[in-house]
């Protein structure tokens, strides 16, 4: 296989990653952010985190959970991807190698 073949599959798999990572990650702190906004928003109406996720539930459903999921994979999408090609120019300029 030629360095140049064996470059391009590592970007796709670089990118691959970067594209799932996002997901996953937006996806798992979903849940908190809502809560979160709606503590900041509404705090004096909720006595803690877990009555506010009630509160969500109980009113918008499980989905109620994910609002703002896409603004949100949006923003951490670029992030993602600058945070993963800045380490691995580092990784090179360091004289690491690519994981």
């Amino acid at each position: 296989m030629t360095m140049t073949a064996r470059n391009l599959i590592y970007r796709q798999l670089m990118s691959t990653s970067v594209l799932l990572t996002g997901l996953v990650s937006t996806t798992a702190t979903a849940p908190v952010d809502v809560v979160k906004t709606h503590m900041f928003v509404r705090g004096n109406k909720f006595s803690g985190p877990v009555h506010c996720m009630v509160d969500i539930l109980k009113h918008d459903g499980f989905l109620g959970l994910f609002k703002g999921w896409t603004a949100n994979y949006v923003r951490l999408g670029p992030q993602t991807t600058i945070t993963f090609v800045v380490l691995e120019q580092l990784r090179s300029l360091a004289g690491l190698g690519s994981v």
